[in-house]
């Protein structure tokens, strides 16, 4: 090892370095400003002098030390013990080429002053010595107060540094940490794999939906299953349930027949089993399925207009919407709604008259088969609409699918 010379102050922080290194004062000085680490090692000396004075590699640095310690007390002394006498030697060879700064008359004392107190200017001179020196060791206290502070506040965040890095080098620390990292990518993965499982069956979803409607027989089952609910619950009898207190009653008024009951105030209403065994509720249902079923279903099976023997979409919408304008327009406003009208009393059997109660029969079958009881709980105007758009995409169906010419 070299011998360390010289004074500190005028060190590069690299050389301070290696003699922190060398006197095993922190596990990493570098971590440390120059002038603090300067400042360490120059307490450290001081206060081991003793040892250090009489190592080779050391001796340099406290004889450098010693010496700055003898120039601050020259200092110190020759600012605290100024030479009253320099006014008068102002004049001397040495100050010849130095002009004089004139000074205020105010602080200089006269010659009265002097003559009459003798004996006070070495009590004003001993006076500011001593405090000089109490203020030269306040400063210096103050001073060393606040690098003591300033070490000790490096000195906890550097072992703060040093434990979070033994820390961290932990073997087991690095496992749990390993662990958890590899846990957190374990749940992302399986995050973005349910995403993209989900995303994937919405997207096949969706396109079993597309292909199903593109269908127009689909269309059509679709059509009929939205009709029958609408008719069964509007045709369906329905009772209540009285529940809680009875309150007042409320009019149950019908579209065609007017009030025709009154409800509680809290009741519950539910179907009546009753209904089901009834002409009221099987009427409408079985003339519906005669009319806007079997009968365009039969024109599908016959009129299909290709080679094939599945029965025809179009066809079926094209005589459903046939047989609703006939059976709610053009029925009721033809002549065939006054068949209904009795003979002349002037034709008799004899002649070739219907006898009466063969028209009373007609009638009543007339009656019995009308459409009319289908519109009383399903609208012709809505059932029009529907078939009539099922009837569009079965249109744009035949034509988007049609083979194209060559």
């Amino acid at each position: 090892m070299t011998p360390y010379k010289g004074s500190l102050r005028y060190k590069r922080k690299s050389d301070i370095v290696d003699i922190a290194t060398a006197l095993d004062l922190h596990p990493n000085p570098n971590s440390f400003r120059r002038e603090d680490l300067e400042e360490l090692v120059r307490e450290h000396l001081i206060q081991n002098k003793h040892t250090y004075a009489n190592d080779q590699n050391f001796k340099g640095l406290i004889d450098s030390l010693d010496q700055e310690q003898k120039r601050r007390r020259s200092a110190r002394s020759s600012s605290i013990n100024p030479n009253i006498d320099s006014d008068d030697t102002s004049d001397s060879p040495d100050h010849a080429g130095i002009a004089k700064t004139p000074r205020k008359h105010s602080q200089r004392p006269s010659t009265s002053s002097l003559l009459a107190t003798p004996s006070s200017t070495p009590a004003s001179a001993s006076a500011a010595a001593a405090a000089a020196d109490l203020g030269a060791s306040v400063h210096s206290s103050g001073i060393k107060a606040k690098k003591s502070l300033e070490r000790l506040v490096e000195s906890v965040s550097g072992t703060a540094q040093s434990a979070a890095g033994e820390l961290t080098a932990n073997p087991h620390v690095q496992e749990a940490r390993q662990e958890a990292t590899a846990a957190v990518e374990k749940v992302q993965k399986r995050a973005k794999k349910t995403y993209r499982d989900a995303k994937k069956r919405a997207y096949h979803v969706f396109v079993d939906v597309r292909t199903w409607l593109s269908d127009s027989r689909h269309l059509v089952v679709v059509l009929l299953a939205l009709e029958a609910i609408a008719l069964v619950l509007s045709a369906l009898p329905t009772t209540f349930v009285e529940v809680g207190s009875r309150g007042p009653t409320i009019p149950i008024i019908h579209p065609n027949r007017g009030i025709n009951g009154y409800l509680p105030h809290y009741a519950l209403t539910v179907p009546n089993p009753r209904g089901l065994i009834s002409l009221a509720f099987w009427q409408p249902v079985v003339l519906w399925t005669l009319y806007g079923v079997l009968i365009p279903g039969a024109v599908a099976h016959l009129v299909t207009f290709d080679r094939k023997s599945h029965p025809s979409a179009l066809s079926f919408l094209l005589a459903r919407v046939s047989a609703l304008v006939l059976l709610t327009h053009v029925i009721p406003r033809s002549v065939l709604a006054s068949l209904s009208a009795q003979t002349p009393a002037v034709l008799g059997v004899a002649a070739g008259e219907t006898p009466e109660g063969h028209h009373l029969l007609a009638n009543a079958a007339r009656s019995f088969l009308s459409y009319g009881h289908v519109l009383d709980h399903l609208g012709h105007d809505l059932q029009l609409w529907a078939s009539a758009t099922a009837l569009g995409f079965a249109v744009y169906e035949g034509l988007a699918t049609r083979p194209r010419s060559v």
